[in-house]
């Protein structure tokens, strides 16, 4: 199961919106069978995905212009 595309706006963050979002979404995946979760995620949400028990596995360089 990946969980990918998450987010709040600016003006949320910080009540715990963006946890209670993927606290379901885990929910519903292991209520469906799923035995493994994996993120792409930024370094603003990282802390939140290690509080729930993922850990960092490979680190990724965006380029841009």
């Amino acid at each position: 199961m990946g969980l990918f595309n998450g987010s709040v706006p600016p003006r949320h963050r910080g009540n715990g919106y963006y946890r209670a979002l993927v606290v379901a979404r885990l929910r519903d995946a292991v209520a469906a069978g799923a035995r493994r979760a994996l993120t792409q995620n930024t370094p603003m949400s990282q802390p939140l995905y290690e509080s729930l028990g993922f850990r960092a596995e490979e680190t990724w360089t965006y380029l841009s212009a």
